[in-house]
């Protein structure tokens, strides 16, 4: 017997991470993200992912790259696997006006690169840069550098 998950809809998705603690300030970027992200994995569906792309200033490729990434990401947390020391298998494709965020692309700084770009062209989540540099900070015995960030890489435009 083939065990088969109902579907959720993007409100019930919202309210499922909710429950889990996810706290969401705006529901309406929430539910557009949800749908967009949605639409763009779906494989049969080709027409759609430019604009969807372009929302985020992105390529096509660039994105379902960066989607897959992130997706690898979130399995790894989730497994409660250590991102600190990890050299990632999938690599994300080089944003070119941010390349040298790209260059140890294999490295978690990298994969928070890719999210700060998203984040920022949501125009969501000002202070993620700073919860992330304290969280780095409540971790003094694991050196930033292991994971890729480059020295000072909080004053970077990318960050600002």
């Amino acid at each position: 017997m083939k065990y088969q998950k109902p579907a959720l809809s993007i409100t019930q998705q919202i309210a499922h991470w909710e429950s889990k603690g996810l706290v969401i300030q705006d529901q309406a970027v929430a539910q557009t993200a949800l749908r967009f992200i949605g639409l763009f994995r779906l494989k049969h569906l080709r027409v759609g992912k430019t604009p969807i792309a372009s929302t985020f200033g992105l390529g096509v490729d660039v994105l379902e790259s960066w989607l897959h990434c992130l997706t690898y990401l979130r399995n790894v947390c989730a497994h409660h696997g250590m991102v600190c020391h990890r050299k990632f298998v999938f690599r994300p494709k080089t944003l070119q006006r941010e390349r040298q965020h790209f260059t140890q692309n294999q490295s978690f700084y990298c994969y928070a690169a890719v999210i700060q770009v998203l984040l920022k062209s949501m125009q969501q989540q000002p202070d993620w840069p700073a919860r992330l540099q304290a969280h780095l900070n409540n971790y003094p015995t694991i050196s930033p550098a292991v994971m890729g960030f480059p020295a000072n890489w909080d004053t970077l435009s990318l960050w600002n």
